[in-house]
């Protein structure tokens, strides 16, 4: 691989010290096929070795289809070379939530060639679906330093098939570099733009993409426009776009929820208009990741949905960095009608999002069924006095924790829960529970989650704990055939169209500006080579 980010001089280590070579192969237990990994060099304590090849926004070429990464050797094709300093090492491999986590030792010799080869066990499989991450950050944006090639590397080792460019207030596509290194085959991209204003952050695409003009061929956007302003600014005549609101809670002014203030309990707004008018709503974020932030903001999403305002759930990193968040932590699971990623396209993909054929994840894999036919998005014509009999499978990689399966019908009425024991086994669930018989059309929405964090240097965050989190989209059940009717009337007109008539100075005075630093995203001063 002929790369060199930017910042580097292309020497994988030390110069003064000697240099071997290490080829790693890592292939899916079930295909016998390489495939994208992340390889992580220990001590024979375990600890992450102190490797001059990486920092946390840059990486560097290695050798044959491998690049450094904050202290893991990323393998582009799943077999590659990568030149080290010759000694004892301990490897970690990992490729997202959908494989086991491998832990060998190699001795890296001072001479010749070290091989070592590698079988991932797979921990589940999604057959007609693809994992995304529509919320994702590199060099446009003022508060990340990644290049483009290195945020495609971190996608495609972590198993992540479809990844948005979301830079604040400027179009891009990784497109390009997904191209140029040759991951075609297992990562589709497309151009998008993270709509940041002084009263929340929504994500818009696809976007045209010219690199020759300023923002990438983006509007110039007043951080004070209100939505309808920036909406139908943003939006193409054709209707393509997909509109996603991001981290709605997080800190003001970056969370819509606290600048409208909406209240799930009552249905009440503080501060109209609530704009309602886009696809989707990002309940799982990789900075938002404390358990009661999820919490709020399902609550938010059922209350919403309760009143017939029905938004896809998603889950995306918001990585700015290379480790913190990590790629595809938490991600977007889709059905679609091809899962190979160089056969997707746009339709496919818009048409999952608002067809709401959705699971948001942080690790385990949710299979919901009613009547074993109708998944998320579906809707399922059941007669009155008939049992609703809803079908649920977890399966997760043997480093993630599910304790806690919970059902809702029809916003936050919780009608079923489930424990589940600890395991390190694939299947951690499966039953057929009966529901009591509806008597009137009703939504239902499974959620697992654990108690128990997920370990932090597999989950990306390093500076507080993320927790596992699997959110399917609702299922409808129609009781007369008719069509589904919610179970309140939608929010007031008069709460939900117009422009806002108070102003987002405020805002600015309650936290930090769209194009500043998210909690404990801070990029290097220097996008230098330096010790891990």
């Amino acid at each position: 691989m002929d790369r060199v980010p930017p910042g580097s001089d292309a020497q994988t280590n030390d110069a003064n010290v000697s240099q071997s070579n290490l080829r790693l192969i890592v292939v899916d237990d079930e295909t016998d096929q390489p495939v994208p990994a992340r390889v992580e060099l220990n001590d024979r304590a375990g600890k992450a070795r102190p490797l001059t090849f990486s920092n946390d926004v840059v990486g560097v070429p290695l050798g044959r289809d491998a690049v450094g990464q904050l202290g893991s050797i990323c393998l582009l094709t799943g077999d590659g070379d990568a030149k080290i300093t010759p000694g004892r090492y301990g490897l970690t491999i990992q490729r997202g939530i959908e494989y086991d986590i491998v832990q060998t030792q190699a001795q890296v010799e001072a001479t010749g060639q070290t091989s070592v080869q590698v079988r991932l066990p797979r921990a589940f499989q999604t057959p007609g679906w693809v994992g995304a991450d529509f919320h994702v950050h590199s060099l446009p944006s003022p508060d990340s330093l990644v290049p483009a090639q290195d945020r495609a590397i971190s996608m495609v080792i972590e198993g992540i098939e479809v990844v948005v460019a979301s830079d604040h207030n400027k179009n891009f596509d990784l497109a390009e570099a997904v191209a140029d290194l040759g991951l075609g085959p297992w990562l589709f991209a497309l151009p998008g733009n993270e709509m940041s204003l002084n009263l929340g952050h929504w994500n818009v695409f696809p976007v045209p993409y010219d690199s020759s003009l300023p923002r990438g061929g983006g509007p110039d956007v007043n951080l004070d426009w209100d939505l309808t302003t920036a909406l139908s600014t943003f939006r193409a005549p054709s209707g393509d776009e997909v509109l996603q609101l991001n981290h709605p809670r997080l800190l003001p002014p970056l969370g819509y929820f606290h600048a409208v203030g909406w209240n799930p309990d009552d249905g009440s707004v503080a501060r109209p208009p609530f704009i309602l008018d886009y696809d989707a709503i990002e309940l799982l974020n990789g900075i938002e990741s404390k358990r009661e932030d999820i919490e709020q903001i399902l609550r938010d999403w059922l209350g919403l949905m309760e009143r017939g305002h029905v938004l896809t759930a998603t889950g995306n990193s918001d990585t700015h960095r290379i480790a913190s968040a990590k790629s595809g932590s938490p991600r977007t699971y889709l059905r679609v009608p091809d899962d190979r990623p160089d056969m997707l396209t746009l339709d496919a993909i818009r048409d999952a999002i608002r067809g709401r054929h959705v699971v948001a994840t942080s690790g385990p894999w949710l299979d919901v069924r009613v009547n074993q036919s109708a998944g998320p998005g579906d809707t399922a014509i059941v007669p009155a006095g008939a049992d609703v009999r809803l079908t649920i499978e977890i399966h997760a990689a043997n480093f993630v924790p599910v304790d806690r399966i919970r059902v809702f019908a029809n916003g936050n009425n919780l009608i079923a829960t489930r424990t589940i024991q600890a395991s390190i086994n694939h299947l951690r669930f499966s039953e057929t529970i009966v529901l009591p018989q509806p008597v009137a059309d009703t939504f239902y929405v499974v959620v697992a989650d654990a108690g128990t964090p997920l370990p932090r240097e597999l989950a990306g965050r390093l500076d507080r704990d993320t927790f596992s989190y699997a959110i399917a989209n609702p299922i409808f059940v129609d009781i007369d055939g008719l069509g589904f009717r919610f179970p309140r009337p939608r929010l007031s007109s008069s709460l939900t169209t117009g422009r806002a008539q108070w102003s987002t100075a405020a805002m600015r005075d309650r936290g930090p500006g769209p194009a500043e630093i998210y909690p404990g995203e801070e990029p290097a001063a220097d996008p230098t080579v330096e010790g891990h």
